[in-house]
């Protein structure tokens, strides 16, 4: 296969699944064994504009939950690969560290739901906070997650770049 085909196929990789949410954005009525909606609509898309639906701070809300998850589970993922890689128990550690990939994201989630519910946090913006970062977290930190493989060197020097001088990395 030649490079321009599998830039091809990249792009349509890419593209395809925005094609698939402006479809999904204009049916009416899309069921299963229809490979194309039975009905148009831009109704959706009236509604939004009409000031119907409060979209601006809903998309507000996911853009800051989605950033405070985001920067949470980064740095305190650095933080955490950085005491990991330099701790006496290291390997009882990064077994734990690794637990949560016992079970696909999904089964982990829908596992936790029973805790949210007892603890009333489902539904709630901080419940939504924690349950993201219950699940993005273990996947964020240097020693079993986003940067598999990266050593404890590594992630000193990140962990100095979020805590100290940009000179110091340089060292």
């Amino acid at each position: 296969m030649g490079k321009k085909t599998v830039l091809a196929l990249l792009i349509a990789l890419f593209i395809l699944p925005f094609g698939y949410l402006g479809t999904l954005s204009l049916a009416s009525e899309w069921r299963f064994p229809n490979l194309l909606p039975v009905a148009w609509t831009v109704e959706h898309w009236t509604s939004m504009g009409s000031g119907g639906g409060n979209w601006a701070f809903s998309a507000l809300t996911s853009l800051t939950l989605a950033s405070t998850v985001g920067v949470l589970s980064t740095g305190i993922g650095f933080l955490t690969a950085r005491y990991l890689s330099a701790h006496p128990k290291r390997p009882l550690w990064l077994l734990l560290a690794y637990l949560p990939y016992a079970f696909s994201p999904v089964i982990y989630a829908h596992c936790l739901k029973f805790f949210f519910n007892v603890s009333d946090l489902s539904g709630t913006l901080s419940g939504v906070l924690l349950a993201q970062f219950i699940l993005t977290y273990p996947r964020r930190h240097p020693e079993g997650g986003l940067l598999a493989g990266v050593g404890a060197r590594v992630a000193e020097r990140t962990t100095r770049l979020f805590f100290s001088n940009f000179s110091d990395i340089l060292v």
